[in-house]
């Protein structure tokens, strides 16, 4: 009975306890913030089917690394379309949906060439693609394919989101006025086929 309470046994309890006791260090960590980019979620679509000239574009801003929020909107742009051919389509922001900006009057036409323009803040940005016809459901639109496979690539390296990028993934817009502060992001313009089944 004695040998229950010995002091070596006690001290045994005591070094086993604060063994798998839990330690807690908060750790803060400071990001630079880093300068701001545009975020542009630019596409044309020409609905097979179902023709319409409702186009819609997104623009963003970056944000700080542990934001929570949604992106913020970038406001006050000035947005447009210019079609082969030299026609203007001036689309403008969406009263209840700051940062989105649209048109009812751009029908899209396969093959034409159509190029983005956008002015923020003072900074020109632009990028162009040609409507293609849709492709079959076993293939995809290449460049866009591309620009996809980048964006999941460098965060596939260990499966977190902090993996490190391998390369600065590039979208297919330019910023005209300084070659240097680039957006992020794609501008294209794609025929859209929908195929609805009922499964039982």
């Amino acid at each position: 009975m004695q040998a229950n309470n010995s002091p070596v046994r006690r001290w045994c309890v005591m070094v086993a306890l604060l063994a798998t006791s839990a330690c807690e260090k908060v750790v803060n960590i400071t990001v630079p913030e880093g300068a701001k980019q545009l975020v542009v979620e630019g596409r044309l679509e020409r609905v097979r089917g179902a023709v319409t000239g409702q186009q819609r574009i997104r623009l963003t801003t970056t944000d700080a690394y542990f934001s929570n929020t949604a992106l913020p909107p970038a406001r006050g742009a000035s947005v447009r379309v210019v079609e082969e051919g030299g026609r203007v389509v001036s689309f403008g922001e969406v009263v209840n949906e700051p940062g989105v900006y649209a048109t009812a009057d751009l029908i899209a036409v396969l093959n034409r060439r159509y190029t983005l323009q956008i002015i923020y803040q003072n900074e020109l940005y632009e990028a162009t693609d040609v409507l293609r016809a849709v492709p079959p459901i076993d293939s995809l639109y290449e460049p866009v394919y591309r620009f996809y496979r980048a964006l999941s690539d460098p965060s596939a390296n260990d499966g977190s989101p902090f993996a490190v990028p391998l390369a600065s993934v590039r979208g297919n817009i330019s910023n005209l006025t300084t070659a240097a502060n680039r957006p992020l992001g794609y501008f294209m313009a794609t025929e859209v086929a929908e195929a609805r089944a009922v499964v039982p």
